[in-house]
């Protein structure tokens, strides 16, 4: 018997002799990694404060689309029933380790300006680059990050056999959609016969990618030690890749987000957290390439990793605490922010991608599923990553602390707390405006008002803007499309009905949806920001 419950229709597609023979090694609980040399960890360059290589990078960039389209090729003659050289693959990766072997931060960086085609397969690419880096990290040697990179390069080529309606499909997935997704590692593997001469670890490590520690994975709900361990390093590169990528049915997280994420996960389970500390260390808490806010003010793009200084990478500066660009050439506009004594006051979203936080409500599958996002909080302050690898507390809400919650009834502490979370605010939102306020769809202007919040009641069509569900609280910032406000408590619905009092009693009410939330913790408030979607008539 398996170790995982599976329903009777999924017995039927997963006991064949392909499958059989898998499950045999899996459930012998043969499923470990030894290296037979030196861990290509010892042979890194450590680079510091010192700038890519340009030609170089700029090669790794081209390169990265050619093997996407190679990788595709491969797949299209797997998928018309043609031989496939495996021995091209393997040579592929052998070239990936030697460039991150000289400077694994620009390999990982090119990864981010890659051209987006040819989608199985240019995800194949950027989770092999990903998983060999975490790889590397857990100090495995050149064998098996070769073992692990050719699988990360096929682990996903079943999903050629799903339909196309389901993949691009712009909502969540039916449970018989879904069905349809969790045959695709078995396509996998029946394309991979296709593939002589591939290491025979390959085809076990790829049919396990999308199994979790848990046991709610796919396609066998394997659990713990009956998850090959190269297989859970390639669910973590798959999930990170995954987060940081658009879908069509949300736009693409934040690095930061996503790997806050992961660490969330980890804690609960979900995902094996030995390569998700690997990853952190790999590309830091604010990952390679990703934009961030200074404590002095100044605007950077994270370089490079830093030891395990995770919350203070290498960075290169790109504008000065008033918004100017900064022209500093070469490795001068390059900053140790550990040895410089600086933090991240906020992550920032990539200029043009449309990136989006994280918000704190947990949803019912994890945050790398097919159609849904889990929640955490996104940092306001360097104080508030202390709290990263500490599970979110469940919220506990009555009427009694909604009603205390209220504006009117603030203690004379909640009022100074209060005040300070928005001049916090202001500083910090300042520095985004002057990066991102080109990409915005409406302006923002600040907004110093009372507005009444209403949880609204499914069970009633009457609104009651001063029941136990509703508060007043003070709004920080308004646009066309909606407004923020804070609040000394978590909310934990995504719908509510926002008045806005214009002047005197009149007030305008909305259904809002809530967009971001973000934690000050330092202040024992929380920043919500919420978007219109009708005006309501009442």
């Amino acid at each position: 018997m398996h170790d995982a419950a599976r329903s009777g229709k999924d017995e039927g597609l997963f006991d064949d002799s392909l499958t059989a023979r898998l499950d045999e090694i899996i459930d012998s609980g043969l499923l470990f990694v030894v290296n037979s040399e030196a861990a290509v960890l010892d042979r890194m360059r450590a680079l510091g404060c010192k700038s890519y290589d340009q030609a170089k990078h700029r090669a790794l960039i081209e390169r990265n689309q050619e093997t996407s389209i190679f990788v595709d090729n491969l797949m299209q003659n797997a998928l018309r029933g043609k031989s496939v050289d495996s021995g091209a693959i393997t040579h592929l990766v052998t070239q990936y380790l030697a460039d991150m072997t000289e400077d694994l931060d620009s390999t990982l960086a090119s990864v981010l300006e890659t051209v987006k085609d040819r989608a199985i397969a240019a995800h194949c690419v950027k989770v092999a680059l990903l998983g060999m880096a975490i790889g590397i990290e857990m100090r495995y040697d050149a064998a098996n990050i070769r073992n692990l990179a050719v699988a990360a390069m096929v682990h996903d080529w079943g999903m050629a056999r799903v339909a196309s309606e389901i993949l691009e499909a712009g909502r969540r997935l039916t449970e018989a959609e879904f069905f349809e997704i969790k045959k695709h590692p078995i396509h996998s593997m029946r394309l991979l016969e296709r593939l002589p001469g591939i290491p025979n670890v390959v085809p076990l490590i790829a049919y396990q990618v999308h199994e979790r520690p848990n046991g709610s994975g796919y396609p066998n709900g394997r659990t713990g030690d009956r998850i090959h361990p190269m297989a859970k390093i390639l669910n973590v590169a798959d999930a990170y890749h995954a987060l940081t990528s658009p879908r069509p049915f949300r736009p693409p997280l934040m690095p930061y987000a996503a790997m806050e994420c992961l660490l969330r996960q980890a804690g609960a389970g979900d995902v094996d957290p030995e390569p998700v500390r690997a990853l952190l260390r790999v590309q830091s808490l604010f990952p390679i390439g990703s934009y961030v806010a200074l404590t002095d003010g100044r605007v950077a793009r994270v370089l490079r990793r830093n030891g395990e200084h995770y919350a203070r990478p290498i960075v290169r500066l790109l504008q000065d605490s008033e918004g100017n660009a900064i022209t500093l050439e070469g490795d001068a506009a390059i900053v140790d922010l550990e040895k410089a004594g600086l933090d991240v006051m906020q992550a920032l979203p990539t200029p043009g991608r449309q990136e989006i936080e994280l918000n704190p409500q947990i949803m019912e599958r994890p945050c790398w599923g097919s159609d849904s996002l889990a929640a955490a909080r996104e940092p306001t302050s360097s104080g508030a990553i202390g709290g990263l690898f500490v599970r979110q507390k469940p919220v506990l809400r009555s009427s009694a602390d909604e009603d205390s919650a209220s504006l009117e009834r603030y203690t004379e502490k909640q009022k100074r707390q209060a005040k300070w979370a928005l001049e916090m605010l202001d500083h910090s939102s300042g520095l985004a405006d002057k990066q991102y306020q080109h990409c915005r769809k409406h302006g923002r202007q600040t907004f110093r008002s009372v507005v009444r919040v209403c949880v609204p009641n499914t069970q009633s069509a009457v609104l009651d803007a001063h029941g136990a569900e509703s508060f007043r609280a003070i709004a920080r910032d308004v646009s066309p499309g909606g407004l923020s406000f804070i609040h000394p408590a978590q909310l934990t619905v995504d719908n509510l009905i926002i008045g806005v009092e214009i002047s005197g009693n009149e007030v305008r009410w909305f259904h809002a949806e809530v967009a971001r939330r973000r934690e000050i913790a330092e202040a024992d408030f929380w920043e919500y920001g919420v978007a219109f979607r009708r005006r309501l008539v009442l």
